[in-house]
């Protein structure tokens, strides 16, 4: 498993020799201009003569990180899930998801279809994760 991160740390202090991002979670909100305190990134981790592991990584400012191994089919759903929305599109990690991911552009489905896949199976609860509605400005904080 990834290294995790402190408290208060660099929520992606994995190790960059074996981890490759293949999905980053927005760290600044263009809703309300401010540091995004947690979420979530999909990372591979790369290690030599084993087959590559994904994982989703947790992250928050006020807790450690916290990695959920997933399934490479699990990933691929989920990232092209990700692809569709404008929100997380500037996310994706194309050219590592090419090198290390590369059955995400072999038989993709129609992007309309992605959403309702990811719903039905095992990847389903994952998918909320990346379904958090922007944060917002509230009334006192202008």
């Amino acid at each position: 498993m990834p290294n995790q991160s402190e408290p208060g740390t660099n929520p992606k202090a994995t190790n960059p020799a074996n981890d490759i991002p293949l999905y980053c979670s927005a760290r600044f909100s263009s809703y309300t201009f401010r540091e995004i305190t947690s979420g979530t990134d999909i990372c591979a981790r790369i290690s030599k003569d084993k087959p590559t592991n994904y994982y989703l990584l947790h992250w928050s400012r006020e807790r450690s990180s916290e990695c959920v191994p997933i399934s490479e089919e699990c990933a691929i759903l989920l990232l092209r899930g990700l692809a569709v929305m404008p929100d997380t599109l500037a996310g994706m990690e194309f050219v590592n998801i090419l090198h290390h991911l590369p059955d995400y552009f072999h038989n993709k489905k129609r992007s309309s279809d992605v959403v309702y896949i990811l719903e039905d199976t095992e990847c389903g609860e994952y998918f909320e994760y990346f379904r958090q509605p922007p944060e917002l400005l509230h009334n006192n904080d202008r």
